[in-house]
């Protein structure tokens, strides 16, 4: 008694006898409380002393029940007193037949004969009576009618209703006919075209039940009557015999839907089906409301192509065919017949006649050049970036040419037979102000920078210092150009003095520009450029097209700019390739004065192009030896394979056995543990060593030994649902103590990337942090800067973020791993491609693991990325 609630507040939690426990209670008498003693049980049970009610009875009905209110259908009303038609049928035929409007049917000596007849399969000759009928019917009911009508599922169906499976390719014609014949043949010039074909499921009720009330009495022989004035079928049929009746009719529609015949409506449409964002259509209605359907149409397409990273739309990629990546032909054909079937001349004249649209001679929200539709801000950015690469790109050498080559030779190995590309890649960029460097991985693109900055200033020895700034498109690339290079520099034959003058940190474009928080505003531009000689940008090919416009516009115009990067990983997440789209020109080759310039400088004999060559084509050098992976590595040949599209290579490479290189399907829940376990053992180090208190530095290198790399951020393969699998693995192998509150996600360990920059806090898209607990045992996330410094930020202060055992393959981009896996989902969808897998691969120094269906991996290989734009034609128009 003592230790509950009451025993405690009477007792004070001690224990005592009954005795005790009476004054106890009467201690507390008083003030509203009173205590009375239980009398002694005199035996007879407790009875409830209110009166009972008296008994209640049911009134009796003293007349006859003649209400004629009910609910009942027309059905039920014509077979109500109908008699047996003279024909006689038996069982299930009898049943099928009725009711009695299938009176045709009925006589129609075919539904009498169970086996089939020897006559054609047509539409004429398919079984009739109320059995196909129903049959039919359920086959609407069950279609999409916005795919093609299946041969198989058709015999399927036959079949399970008891019918002959050959019937399937006639119904086949049939419905096909049905599903695309015109509905509306009066429509206007500016009506959509209705078909059932352009109607979706989930805008389309079959079975619509309705119920009409019927407020007179309603007699027989005035519905029959009624009927058989507006109904052919019923005329035929016996009269109609049956009480009055009063109250509902209940009916069915079979087919109800909704049919949207304006552009904006059907676009709207085309964004519930997550063809296109909100914001495509937002900016259609906005931009273009009142105006012709194929100009919003246009201005909804330019919007998504600017979304999916275009710089431009195509005027002939107007087309059905091409609308949509062909996931909804159906819908595709209705736009295109609302727009008015037009070809590229009537694209031409309708956008350039629409108040949005212009040609760059005066601002507007939309520019059509070159048949290419564009947003203003991305035509705009071509236009300055063109400019920029097809300018006067050649840098007057002050020095004799043959002191470049004993520099040059002084830096690189002897000459061997084979070309040193890295050696030729530096000559390229010490004569030309704008040069471009690509390579694959290993390719030495760092070696080669950190010589060519030691020959800028042995060349510019007695001079003014040059002033050398290195930068990266994120926070990772800069903290690996930093290392990286730092390494290679030190390696070359330069005096301490000299060594000094050489840059010794990276730091990204957002930083070296000025980026003002919370703002588009740059601190450097046109009007105040940067403060520089010489800028080498790294990770070329993830700089995107505005971020290149803002860039190119902050140059002194005496300084030297060399973008480093491989051509062949994918493109920026936002709009353009613009790496990708220079080096293009590098298939033209070098102009014969070119050649003739390299050879001097390099002392190997170089071909010149056969073509034209451009000022841009001799301003590029691409590295064509791999240092990294020998012939036999397993990394090396899948990523030569990937890159090159030989499915049949990659497929051979991924069968035979490589100590660096694994696949491994995901068909069974069997594989997707293995692979939670593979991230388990991956990610041990690193959190032993939180566990065991070491320092930032050691436990962020050690968690960049291993990274898991993704295609997609949602579902099973993606980032967010393997963070968390991989999350509650870490747990059960006790290498993690996550909160037992489930709104805090922060534990000791736990990595986390950054999503948004915050310039004030000094951490930027992309950079990754480890939270561990500080001298004082609070918690705080600590990040590498590119300088090697560790930055200790509150987990409060951090701007959105998320957890990084799993990453994009984007997000991948200017890192490296000693072991990377990479997952690919159990379906192809359109992000799968080349460029992702190749990128994918590539991350990986030592081990690469592959958890893909094969089929499913050589199909992205067969799928290269497309990035529409204008800028080669607009650099070969000289800008």
């Amino acid at each position: 008694m003592h230790l509950n609630a009451l025993g405690y507040l009477l007792q004070r939690g001690k224990e005592a006898d009954a005795d005790t426990l009476v004054a106890a209670l009467h201690a507390l008498e008083g003030d509203g409380v009173a205590i009375s003693a239980v009398r002694e049980w005199d035996g007879i049970p407790w009875q409830d002393n209110v009166d009972k009610p008296a008994i209640l009875r049911a009134s009796e009905c003293k007349r006859l029940p003649t209400n004629n209110w009910r609910v009942t259908s027309y059905s039920v009303l014509q077979q109500h007193g109908a008699q047996q038609h003279p024909l006689q049928l038996s069982g299930t035929m009898a049943q099928e037949l009725f009711p009695r409007l299938d009176v045709d049917a009925a006589l129609d000596p075919r539904n009498l004969v169970p086996e089939e007849s020897e006559q054609a399969l047509t539409p004429h000759t398919f079984p009739k009576g109320a059995g196909p009928g129903t049959f039919l019917h359920s086959l609407f009911e069950t279609l999409d009618f916005t795919q093609p009508v299946s041969v198989e599922w058709l015999e399927e169906q036959l079949i399970a209703h008891g019918m002959a499976s050959g019937w399937a390719p006639t119904l086949q014609v049939w419905f096909s006919a049905l599903l695309h014949a015109p509905l509306n043949a009066d429509m206007t010039a500016s009506d959509a075209l209705l078909t059932l074909a352009s109607v979706p499921t989930q805008q389309r009720i079959a079975e619509l039940a309705f119920y009409l009330p019927i407020d007179v009495p309603l007699q027989a022989t005035a519905l029959d009557a009624l009927a058989k004035r507006y109904d052919p079928l019923s005329a035929n049929c016996p009269p109609l015999s049956f009480q009055q009746v009063q109250g509902m009719l209940k009916g069915f529609i079979d087919l109800v839907f909704c049919w949207r015949t304006s552009m904006m409506e059907l676009l709207a449409t085309a964004m519930e089906r997550q063809l296109l964002r909100p914001l495509d259509v937002q900016f259609a209605r906005m931009l273009t409301d009142g105006q012709p359907a194929p100009v919003q149409l246009a201005t909804a397409l330019v919007s998504a192509a600017a979304g999916a990273g275009n710089v431009c739309l195509p005027l002939t990629e107007l087309h059905p065919d091409f609308l949509f990546d062909g996931r909804d032909p159906a819908l595709a054909h209705a736009l295109w017949d609302l727009a008015g079937l037009p070809d590229s001349a009537a694209w031409q004249q309708g956008l350039l006649a629409s108040p949005a649209v212009g040609d760059g001679r005066e601002t507007t929200p939309l520019v059509l050049q070159h048949q290419r539709l564009y947003l203003q801000r991305n035509w705009l950015s071509e236009v300055q970036v063109a400019a920029f690469f097809a300018g006067n790109h050649v840098v007057d050498i002050h020095t004799d040419p043959l002191a470049v080559r004993r520099v040059l030779d002084r830096l690189f190995s002897p000459l061997d037979a084979e070309v040193d590309w890295q050696k030729v890649a530096a000559a390229v960029a010490l004569t030309r102000r704008v040069s471009v460097i690509s390579g694959g991985p290993g390719t030495g693109k760092t070696t080669t920078v950190a010589k060519l900055l030691a020959a800028m200033l042995l060349l510019h020895e007695g001079d003014k210092p040059l002033r050398i700034q290195l930068a990266a498109p994120t926070g990772k690339a800069a903290e690996r150009l930093t290392k990286s290079l730092r390494s290679a520099l030190s390696k070359l034959p330069l005096e301490e003095a000299q060594q000094r003058h050489l840059p010794r940190e990276a730091t990204t474009l957002h930083r070296l520009l000025g980026a003002v928080p919370d703002s588009q505003r740059l601190r450097y531009h046109q009007g105040n450029p940067l403060h520089l000689d010489v800028l080498v940008v790294d990770e070329a090919s993830m700089v995107d097209l505005p971020m290149m416009a803002n860039l190119v516009l902050a140059l002194p115009a005496t300084a030297q700019v060399i973008f480093l990067g491989d051509r062949d990983q994918l493109a920026s997440v936002e709009a353009g390739a613009v790496l990708g789209d220079i080096c293009r020109f590098a298939a033209r080759g070098y102009s014969a004065q070119r050649v003739e310039e390299l050879e001097l400088l390099t002392g190997y004999r170089l071909v010149a192009s056969s073509d034209v060559s451009t000022a841009v084509a001799d301003s590029l050098c691409l590295l064509q030896k791999s240092y990294r992976f020998d012939q036999h590595s397993g990394i090396g040949i899948v990523a030569r394979a990937v890159n090159s599209g030989e499915e049949r290579q990659v497929r051979q490479v991924l069968q035979d056995e490589h100590d660096d290189l694994h696949c491994l399907p995901l068909a069974l829940e069997e594989d997707y543990q293995q692979m939670l376990a593979q991230c388990v053992a991956g990610y041990s180090d690193y959190l032993q060593a939180v566990a065991q208190g070491q320092d930032a530095s050691h436990v962020l290198a050690a968690f960049n030994r291993f990274r898991l790399l993704c295609a997609l951020r949602d579902g099973p393969f993606g980032v967010a649902g393997l963070n968390v699998r991989i999350e509650q693995a870490l747990q059960q192998a006790g290498l993690i103590h996550r909160s037992r509150n489930p709104t805090n996600p922060w534990y000791s360990g736990r990595p986390v990337m950054i999503a948004r920059n915050d310039a004030l806090l000094g951490v930027f898209n992309g950079d990754i942090g480890i939270a561990m607990s500080n001298e004082t045992g609070e918690l705080r996330v600590y990040f590498q800067l590119p300088d090697g410094q560790m930055k200790p930020v509150s987990p409060s202060r951090l701007p959105p973020h998320e957890t990084a055992y799993a990453m994009t393959v984007h997000k991948s981009q200017g890192s490296e791993f000693d072991h990377t896996a990479l997952v690919l989902p159990n379906a192809f969808l359109a992000v799968l491609t080349r460029e992702l897998v190749y990128t994918a691969v590539t991350r990986a120094r030592t081990q690469l693991s592959l958890y893909a269906e094969i089929s499913i991996l050589c199909r992205a290989v067969r799928t290269p990325t497309r990035r529409f734009s204008g800028l080669e034609t607009r650099i070969l128009a000289g800008g």
